[in-house]
């Protein structure tokens, strides 16, 4: 079965590969790469909660091809979602 994954989760991802939060509005962040990036957005405010798979795929996608296939590893049990947060950190750092 696969597993599910938590907004927190989906924040500490974008947060591994260079996004910062830019502002909240309702239960809405938003979150940009650089000033010339796209910004995505992830509706879902408590770290807590469940996001859906579709929800996700959909963040991921917007985020780039390094946090889809972070999150693709994590879906698919091959990492834990600290695990890949740490793989990310690690390759990111020079």
């Amino acid at each position: 079965m696969a597993r599910t994954v938590t907004a927190g989760e989906l924040f500490d991802l974008l947060k591994a590969d260079g996004y910062e939060e830019l502002r909240q509005k309702g239960s809405h962040r938003q979150f940009s790469k650089g000033e010339n990036s796209t910004t995505v957005t992830l509706p879902i405010s408590n770290e807590g909660d469940s996001v859906p798979i579709g929800t996700a795929k959909s963040v991921a996608k917007q985020a780039g091809e390094t946090v889809s296939q972070a999150l693709e590893n994590i879906l698919g049990g091959k990492y834990s979602p600290k695990q890949q947060i740490k793989l990310m950190k690690k390759r990111a750092s020079p």
